[in-house]
């Protein structure tokens, strides 16, 4: 009788000891994945800057083109970049 409790209480606390890895087994894969979620919206979040500062540059372009006059700052780099080859 006494062996048979035991094995019982036992066999609670082993399936407590499971229930709780679980528990921190899901906490850690959640966390994980709010991790993984936070560097894709900061990836995509760069990229997006980005595309804005080279469409605002090609509509800088497209303004000094029309117009006949360009950004000196843009000309000025472009000089330095291909004068020296």
């Amino acid at each position: 009788m006494l062996t048979a409790f035991y094995l019982q209480v036992k066999v609670q606390w082993t399936e407590q000891l499971v229930a709780v890895q679980k528990q921190k087994t899901e906490k850690i894969v959640k966390e994980t994945q709010a991790m993984m979620a936070v560097a894709d919206a900061e990836r995509e979040k760069a990229v997006l800057e980005i595309e804005v500062k080279s469409c605002k540059l090609l509509y800088h372009l497209s303004i000094g083109q029309q117009d006949g006059t360009f950004a000196p700052s843009l000309t000025r780099s472009a000089k330095r970049g291909s004068g020296s080859t």
